[in-house]
């Protein structure tokens, strides 16, 4: 990824809090002392921490970012493995490749070769690139980096121009399953991965341009809809050359959030 000139690009998979030890929940409040803090500036608006404490006399360490939410050079977003989804990749390398001053591991995914994937919400740019029905926790930022905690519900629409039908999809950029329907969007890989035992439905800038049983490619400006088992009645509304559009429905408190990450 090219960087912007004088513009700083900070790498953050959660909010700003990293804890690597686990403490054993205890009936009653645990007894913590501060033994040490160790701070770096990494440059202006961003603070690096090092606590080291002691609980129930185990140790604990603490790594904290303060980050200016302030200062326009600092681009606070969610980064993904080799830039898609099928795909994984360490920490430190995806700060080396996006020339990232700060990384941070964060949201829970699937560590298998075969089938790597995210849990939860995942947006970038204004861009959602992932959503299940998981409800789980999540960090958002608007455009103008106001920071946002919550549990955000998000559903996936088609829209059909012609005819003012739609109908929801049950996840986006993962493995199919039995009486699916799927959206693939560019952020998942180069091609869906399917088998031959659905239907797809390949959509650029919002034309229906063909259909295919599986695997189908994914244009770059536009994405797949993929429909197994009772879902594949919907492939019917559908016809090459159909204006269709593809909304996500999320909570009104996110609506103006431009990156977000669940945690």
């Amino acid at each position: 990824m090219l960087l912007i000139r004088f513009k700083i690009n900070i790498a953050i998979f959660i909010a700003v809090f990293l804890t690597i030890c686990s403490l054993m929940y205890t009936s009653q409040a645990a007894e913590i002392r501060q033994l040490d803090r160790w701070d770096k500036q990494i440059t202006k608006g961003v603070l690096y921490s090092h606590y080291k404490l002691k609980v129930e006399e185990k140790p604990l360490h603490i790594f904290v970012v303060w980050v200016s939410l302030t200062d326009p050079r600092i681009d606070i977003r969610p980064i993904l493995a080799n830039d898609r989804l099928d795909s994984l990749e360490t920490v430190p390398a995806m700060a080396r490749r996006t020339g990232a001053i700060v990384a941070i591991n964060g949201s829970f995914f699937n560590r298998s070769d075969k089938n790597p994937f995210p849990v939860g919400f995942i947006m970038s740019k204004g861009r959602t690139v992932y959503f299940s029905h998981e409800n789980r926790s999540a960090f958002g930022l608007t455009a103008r980096k106001i920071p946002l905690f919550g549990y955000p519900t998000t559903k996936g629409i088609i829209y059909i121009e012609k005819t003012g039908d739609y109908f929801e999809l049950k996840g986006m950029n993962r493995k199919r399953c039995n009486n699916d329907a799927l959206v693939y969007s560019p952020e998942y890989a180069d091609r869906t991965g399917t088998n031959q035992h659905g239907i797809e439905i390949i959509v650029s800038n919002d034309i229906v341009v063909g259909t295919s049983k599986g695997d189908s490619v994914i244009p770059g400006n536009g994405f797949v809809i993929s429909l197994h088992g009772e879902n594949k009645k919907y492939a019917n509304r559908l016809s090459t050359g159909d204006k269709v559009r593809l909304y996500f429905v999320v909570d009104p408190a996110w609506l103006d959030v431009y990156n977000a990450l669940t945690g």
